[in-house]
C-alpha cells in the first residue's frame, strides 16, 4: 500500500506532470529500489521515503523518459544530496567527509596555500548547504544524473578561480577603502593626519585583518559585505544566531585592538590626536571593514 502510495507522490511532483508520457507499472517498485540503495550507502541518514520519492521527482526533466532518467539516476549520490537540502542529522557532516580529500586537491591546483584552500572550503559550504532570499542551497540543484564527486569539484573549481581573480585588489582601491575609515571635513588637524597616515593606516588595517582566523574573515564579509543575518550565517555552521553574534563582536573587538596596537607603534603623535585618531577608526570599523573586504573577493 506504501509503494502504491510512493507512486502517487511521485506523479504529483513530476515537472510538467505526465502528460503524454508512459509511467512504467513498476515504478513503485523503482523507487523503493532508488531509496534502499541510498540509505544503504548512507547508515544513519534517514530520509523518509515520501521525502525521497518527491526530490527525485522534482528532477526528472519535463521532456525526459521516466524509465530511462530513474534508470541512469545516481541514486546513492541524489539521496545524500537530499538529506542535505533536508538539513538531516549527520549529512553535511558525512558529505564533508566524503568529498574533503577531492576538494582540497582540486582548490590546491589553482593555489597552494593553506590559507586559500581553508577560505575556499568555507565559501563552498556556505553556497553550497546555505539558501539565499528565496533562493534554495545549492546542494539543491544536484540533479543525481552524474557522479556528485564531479559535481562537486566542478564548484570547488568554480569558488576557487573566483576567489584567486579577487585576492590582490588593486592599491588604489585598497587605499580608498581603508581611507573610508577615517572621514574628512570633521577637524582640519585630524584631515592632515588622515592624509599623511594614510599608508600607515593602509598597513596597519591589512596586518590586522590577516591575524583574524579564516572563520571570523568568512563570518564579517557574509554580515558585513554581504548584508546576511546572524540567523542565515549560523545555519551555515550549524550553530544558533547567538553565537554567531559573539563571534562577529570579538572579531571586531579583536580587529580594533589590533589596528590601534599597530598604530600607536607606527605613529609619533600625540597623546590626544592619537586618541581622536583610534576613535574615528573605530566609530568607522564596519564601513571600512565592509568596503576592504567587498575589495577582497570583488
Amino acid at each position: 500500500m506504501e509503494l502504491q502510495a510512493m507512486r502517487a507522490v511521485f506523479l504529483d511532483h513530476l515537472q510538467g506532470g505526465t502528460g503524454a508520457r508512459v509511467v512504467a507499472g513498476d515504478v513503485d517498485d523503482r523507487l523503493d529500489r532508488l531509496w534502499s540503495a541510498g540509505h544503504a550507502a548512507w547508515p544513519g541518514i534517514v530520509v523518509p521515503l515520501p521525502v525521497f520519492v518527491c526530490h527525485v521527482a522534482e528532477r526528472v526533466p519535463p521532456d525526459a523518459d521516466i524509465e530511462h532518467a530513474l534508470e541512469n539516476l545516481h541514486a546513492a549520490d541524489l539521496y545524500l544530496a537530499c538529506a542535505c537540502v533536508q538539513r538531516t542529522a549527520g549529512a553535511v557532516e558525512r558529505f564533508e567527509r566524503q568529498y574533503a580529500e577531492s576538494i582540497a586537491a582540486a582548490l590546491r591546483r589553482i593555489d597552494g596555500a593553506a590559507s586559500f584552500i581553508d577560505e575556499a572550503r568555507q565559501l563552498l559550504r556556505h553556497r553550497l548547504f546555505v539558501a539565499e532570499g528565496d533562493a534554495p542551497p545549492r546542494i539543491a540543484t544536484y540533479s543525481g544524473r552524474g557522479p556528485l564527486a564531479s559535481w562537486v569539484v566542478v564548484a570547488a573549481q568554480r569558488i576557487g578561480l573566483n576567489l584567486a581573480r579577487g585576492q590582490r585588489p588593486q592599491d588604489s582601491n585598497v587605499d580608498g577603502a581603508i581611507a573610508a575609515a577615517l572621514p574628512a571635513g570633521i577637524d582640519p588637524e585630524l584631515d592632515y593626519l588622515r592624509t599623511r597616515y594614510r599608508n600607515e593606516f593602509r598597513v596597519a588595517f591589512q596586518t590586522a585583518i590577516a591575524r583574524l582566523t579564516q572563520r571570523e574573515r568568512m563570518v564579517l564579509r557574509l554580515h558585513l559585505v554581504r548584508g546576511l543575518p546572524h540567523e542565515q550565517i549560523a545555519s551555515s555552521y550549524n550553530v544558533n544566531a547567538s553565537t554567531v553574534s559573539r563571534w562577529i563582536t570579538k572579531a571586531k573587538s579583536t580587529l580594533l585592538t589590533e589596528v590601534q596596537r599597530d598604530l600607536r607603534e607606527r605613529l609619533h603623535v600625540g597623546t590626544t590626536e592619537f586618541h581622536s585618531l583610534a576613535a574615528l577608526v573605530g566609530s568607522k570599523l564596519d564601513l571600512s571593514l565592509a568596503r576592504w573586504l567587498g575589495e577582497e573577493h570583488a
